[in-house]
């Protein structure tokens, strides 16, 4: 039997906004998918099991629709607010950031005429990906609108601070805020009360961070490992922010942020972290 090459085959797909990478649910499903050309002596088993990891590799499975909100650099990002001009070349301005899941929160700059820059340059992207980057001398950030009032809720961000001061999320009365704190070196959440997680700021590399708003038991994981837990206090998330809460702004890079209007059970967390951890490489 010999190795033959199949340049169209279908296969079971999830879609992602703004990606054309096919997403399968399962790397057993992949290999049980070749396994059984294997057994139809198609291919062989080394072709079979290298295709396997090659497509699972570029094949992150999709995440739950965030309803609450889904920002995500380069895609259906623009260089104005009416969202007309589309930002797509390195160092363009992203003054909007339509969102990407099913709530309909897009994000604009909220302090006029100072937009955050989108990042196409290889120096600067995230496994080929674009990333967004904010400056906090120039008070970089985007915000939503006002949103209906909820008490638990679950934020993700992928994230590469490059000063030890700076806000990644924030919503109005600080609820929803998470931060570094370069004095104590903590990455706090916060809604009333906070939760805080020791580690020293910043560092040389991306990480992921995935932040559970459930009151008494809520949560923070990093690169979705659980580094801390506790009482985040019982603050209402009335809108959403990247980059500052009003008062302290954010220096570094974003790639993406999801929000979710409920706290998502453990499945669905650990499906958005595998989902951003496979498309980043992280």
């Amino acid at each position: 039997m010999t190795d033959i090459t199949m340049p169209h085959i279908w296969l079971p797909r999830y879609n992602f906004p703004g990606r054309s990478r096919i997403c399968l649910p399962e790397e057993k499903d992949l290999r049980a998918f070749f396994a059984g050309l294997v057994n139809t002596g198609m291919i062989n088993s080394g072709h079979a099991l290298a295709n396997a990891g090659v497509i699972r590799a570029h094949a992150p499975l999709a995440p739950p629709t965030p309803d609450r909100g889904w920002f995500i650099a380069g895609v259906g990002n623009y260089q104005d607010t009416a969202g007309t001009t589309p930002a797509t070349a390195n160092n363009d301005p992203v003054k909007r950031a339509n969102d990407q899941g099913s709530g309909g929160n897009n994000l604009t700059e909220y302090v006029s005429n100072h937009p955050p820059h989108l990042k196409t340059d290889p120096a600067f992207t995230l496994n080929g990906l674009p990333v967004v980057q904010f400056s906090a001398g120039s008070t970089e950030s985007l915000a939503s609108g006002t949103v209906t009032g909820i008490s638990g809720w679950t934020q993700f961000i992928v994230v590469y601070p490059t000063s030890a001061a700076s806000i990644w999320f924030s919503g109005p009365s600080g609820n929803g805020q998470c931060w570094y704190d370069a004095t104590g070196h903590f990455v706090n959440m916060y809604a009333g009360s906070t939760v805080q997680y020791s580690i020293t700021l910043p560092g040389s590399t991306w990480f992921y961070f995935s932040f559970v708003f459930n009151g008494a038991s809520s949560f923070m994981y990093k690169n979705g490992v659980q580094v801390a837990t506790g009482n985040v206090g019982a603050g209402q998330q009335t809108g959403f922010r990247i980059g500052t809460d009003t008062a302290t702004y954010f220096d570094g890079y974003c790639a993406e942020a999801l929000w979710y209007a409920s706290v998502l059970n453990t499945a669905d967390r650990q499906q958005v972290e595998a989902y951003l951890a496979a498309k980043y490489a992280l």
